[in-house]
């Protein structure tokens, strides 16, 4: 775990100094800012030379470059800022030990493709229970481990003022494109607000699927196929479409488009039964490699009656 620990420091040690570098039209807030993300008052844009006050906030016009939130600041998001113009990535603290945060409440969005939280930072879910953060599809989202002296356990995504262990729900979530990445405990294969923060950040969403069966692999007998749909790109509450297949064909599909089929394999030899999963916009499949025999039929069961003999005696 110590190489592991000294990668993220030195990733997190690049990373912070990337998002320091100013570029123009870089937006920071002020010291000890409070209030809307919409309120122009609480930013400043660098216009190649100098900090000047902004007069547009981040998003609202061409060429937001990278924001940052700083000095202090506890900035809340109470309206959705994701049709607005891109802007290249959105960091919460800068490392010094002063807590910043972004405040969310309800479901709102964010135009970025990289959100990064460093060890003074918090993505807080203010409401707990109710609170979503919408980002666009392959967003990336960078959590730097936080020492307990700063913030205690916590660090990163945080629900109102609950640790991500104590979560209850799993209303507050993080939606990247169409999937629910993560909500706040955690719920199917989606990992908790704690794992996230605890992992460094996102994966990329995967759609995983298991294949099982029950059944006699004999030829003509009856094979009932279940394909499981699961991990972190999957959605229950998304529309799963499932497509089935044999090679050979003669693994006899009755059911090409359900979880649960069944097939009646007609030759004996290895047939190999595929399902195409899709959901949430992701797609994956899976294989599952079956030796079909001839069984011998059944030999007639042998059926002994029991006979009443009657003796008869002449007298």
């Amino acid at each position: 775990m110590k190489w592991l620990q000294t990668l993220l420091f030195f990733f997190f040690v690049v990373l912070f100094t990337s998002v320091s570098a100013q570029s123009i039209n870089d937006y920071r807030t002020i010291t000890n800012a409070t209030g809307n993300w919409t309120t122009i008052t609480n930013w400043e844009v660098y216009d190649g030379t100098n900090w000047v006050a902004a007069t547009y906030y981040p998003g609202q016009a061409v060429g937001t470059n990278n924001v940052t939130i700083v000095n202090g600041a506890r900035i809340t998001l109470d309206t959705t800022i994701a049709s607005t113009q891109p802007i290249n990535s959105v960091t919460i603290g800068n490392g010094s030990g002063t807590i910043e945060e972004l405040i969310l409440q309800g479901s709102q969005g964010v135009n970025t493709t990289e959100l990064n939280i460093l060890s003074d930072g918090l993505l807080r879910f203010a409401t707990n229970g109710s609170d979503q953060i919408n980002l666009p599809e392959n967003t990336s989202i960078n959590i730097e481990p936080s020492p307990q002296s700063t913030l205690g356990i916590e660090h990163g995504l945080y629900n109102q003022n609950k640790k991500g262990q104590d979560c209850n729900d799993a209303a507050d979530k993080v939606v990247i494109g169409s999937v629910i990445y993560s909500d706040c405990k955690g719920s199917g294969p989606r990992p908790s607000f704690e794992e996230v923060n605890n992992n460094g950040g996102t994966t990329t969403p995967t759609l995983t699927v298991q294949i099982t069966y029950s059944g006699s692999l004999c030829v003509s007998n009856t094979l009932n196929l279940t394909a499981t749909p699961g991990g972190t790109a999957y959605n229950s509450s998304n529309t799963t479409t499932y497509t089935w297949s044999s090679s050979p064909s003669t693994g006899n599909i009755t059911n090409l488009n359900s979880n649960n089929t069944t097939a009646s394999p007609t030759t004996s030899g290895i047939i190999v039964y595929e399902v195409t999963v899709s959901n949430s916009g992701y797609t994956t499949s899976k294989t599952l490699s079956l030796l079909i025999e001839n069984c011998p039929a059944p030999s007639p069961k042998k059926i002994i009656t029991n006979r009443r003999i009657t003796y008869r005696v002449n007298k």
